[in-house]
């Protein structure tokens, strides 16, 4: 009986399957997902902003048409018109277009936020379908020994050396792994169509190495990408506060005034004025104790958010140092000793010394064994792709 050995070189391949790589999927994704395309044209509302606040505000034209009756004469055409200007004094313009570069760090900071989002997300939607790939492998595999001891038993029991309940019991294993290759096969194409759903394409395959552990690497709070954007907010705030105080100030506008001299008619006189708000009410008042309340808030949130972000890195960090401990026994104690039991197991089915049943329980145990310990490098990937989310990886 060869299957166990065929089973183990097969093994030996799991990872090495045709496919796209996380890499190929994710430079591919950042160029051509829709969504990523609307995260780069949002940043264009900056540049909108700094480009608006740079200008000085459009000046006013009136032109003023009239007619001057009397009881003599049927009436004058007069004209009069005026040209105003407003002046950004008292730093507005200074304050307006910091407000707005800030505004632009507040984009960038936040649009990256959304891209380490859709990338965590992304790498856990790959190494899923990675992962049911190897679990799709391993069934087919435990397909293969399943057919083989079948047979097995199958052409002793036709030479009267086996018992007709464990031909039977061979065939159920038998039935019993095609159903479970048949669901591996569906849970894999179920990842596919989800990971293409996320990146915006289809991926027919993927390859990797399950068991290649990333590296977390420690990060600076300030340096993360929500937090940042954070900062700006609070920053962008501050800016328009003190835009709001140089705007309750009077705003001065120059006039440029002519009109035609009612008495020496196609003669036209000229002026230059200058006219004022008057700050009476103070509306910006209110923008102002708006944008007080709102920093205040923020900054409480960002306190909140520093230690939120914290507690997840940590939980992350155990649960990484968990995965691998478990790892480490299962790849060095309990693996060896099922494989070691495997082919004894093997030797003895072939010699009659155990049962199908004790062989199958042996199957069984080795076969579960190394799905759980696919399932431990899976996770470790699923708590690196929230790693990710939080912005603790480029």
């Amino acid at each position: 009986m060869r299957f166990f050995r065929l089973f183990v070189i097969g093994l030996l391949f799991i990872g090495f399957s045709r496919g796209e790589t996380f890499q190929q999927v994710l430079d591919r994704a950042l160029k051509e997902s829709p969504y990523i395309k609307s995260l780069e044209n949002t940043r264009k509302v900056a540049a909108g902003e700094i480009k608006g606040a740079k200008l000085l505000p459009n000046p006013e034209l009136s032109l003023t048409f009239g007619r001057l009756y009397s009881q003599t004469d049927s009436g004058v055409a007069l004209t009069d018109f005026s040209i105003s200007q407003p002046l950004m004094l008292w730093g507005t313009r200074k304050y307006a277009v910091e407000k707005a570069k800030v505004f632009q760090k507040y984009m960038d900071a936040y649009i990256e936020t959304l891209k380490r989002e859709f990338t965590g997300q992304l790498y856990i939607k790959f190494f899923t379908a990675l992962y049911m790939l190897k679990s799709k492998e391993i069934a087919e595999k435990n397909l293969q020994i399943s057919k083989n001891t079948f047979e097995f038993i199958k052409e002793s029991y036709s030479l009267g050396e086996e018992s007709r309940i464990n031909f039977l019991r061979a065939k159920r294993e038998y039935e019993k792994a095609k159903m479970e290759y048949q669901k591996a096969s569906l849970e894999y194409e179920k990842a596919l169509k989800e990971l293409s759903a996320t990146a915006g394409f289809d991926v027919s395959s993927v390859e990797g190495k399950l068991s290649r552990i990333p590296h977390l690497k420690d990060i600076n709070p300030d340096e993360i990408p929500s937090i940042k954007a954070l900062i700006s907010q609070i920053e962008e705030l501050d800016k328009n506060i003190r835009l709001q105080k140089a705007l309750a100030k009077p705003q001065i506008s120059v006039e440029f005034v002519g009109g035609e001299d009612p008495v020496d008619l196609g003669k036209y006189e000229f002026g230059i004025g200058i006219s004022s708000t008057l700050p009476v009410f103070n509306r910006n008042q209110g923008e102002i104790i708006k944008s007080s309340a709102k920093k205040s808030a923020l900054q409480q949130e960002l306190i909140y958010r520093k230690k939120q972000i914290s507690s997840r890195i940590t939980s992350i960090k155990k649960a990484f140092q968990l995965y691998k401990k478990q790892l480490n026994t299962v790849e060095n104690e309990i693996l060896p000793q099922l494989e070691e039991g495997m082919k004894l197991a093997e030797e003895s089915l072939s010699l009659r010394e155990i049962t199908p049943f004790e062989f199958y329980n042996w199957k069984r145990e080795y076969i579960q064994t190394l799905l759980y310990r696919f399932e431990l490098y899976y996770q470790i990937h699923s708590a690196y792709g929230e790693y990710i989310k939080i912005g603790g990886a480029q």
